[in-house]
């Protein structure tokens, strides 16, 4: 459905991307989709493993006014990760 898709689209998450090869495959998806990746502020609080965030944000058709990662003291594995846009 979202391949037919063409206005604006924000996806974030949890993406598993802790390898070159998992990267790679989110890169050609983004590619896909026309999507940029967020600049999250405070990046030291996503989840990492083996040096890959796996956590992102991408968009497309609106603006980015912030993209934020909050630390909640080892609440969860994954901190919080929002951003706010401009329509």
């Amino acid at each position: 459905k979202l391949r037919n898709y063409e206005g604006a689209l924000i996806v974030a998450g949890d993406f598993n991307s802790w390898n070159n090869s998992r990267m790679r495959s989110l890169e050609i998806l983004t590619k896909e989709f026309s999507l940029q990746k967020a600049k999250i502020k405070n990046d030291k609080y996503l989840l990492q493993i083996f040096s890959f965030a796996v956590d992102h944000i991408f968009y497309r058709g609106v603006e980015l006014l912030e993209a934020n990662a909050i630390d909640t003291k080892g609440l969860s594995d994954h901190n919080p990760i929002y951003a706010k846009f401009k329509v």
